[in-house]
């Protein structure tokens, strides 16, 4: 499940495109709420949740490496705005 999410994320990085569950659902054939099922029994995690890890761990990796703004790394890291990736930070 995580290479599946992985796979998923550095397709929404490159593209610098959201994450969405309901769209890396549709990418593996099936619908949210069996992801969400699915993923949830796996790792004891929500469908959202194993996304966001992935995008907090990129963003806080271009922190480290980077050079660019706190805007420039949110959207290089699938989150909608600036202001989603301040709150999906400071909650983590």
């Amino acid at each position: 499940m995580q290479r599946a999410a992985d796979h998923y994320l550095l397709g929404c990085f490159q593209a610098r495109r959201p994450a969405r569950v309901y769209d890396f659902a549709s990418r593996l054939g099936v619908t949210a709420a069996y992801l969400s099922r699915w993923v949830s029994a796996a790792t004891g995690k929500t469908a959202f949740d194993l996304l966001r890890s992935g995008q907090l761990a990129y963003a806080a990796e271009r922190l480290r490496a980077t050079q660019l703004t706190v805007e420039e790394i949110a959207l290089a890291s699938a989150f909608r705005s600036r202001q989603a990736f301040h709150r999906s930070f400071l909650g983590a």
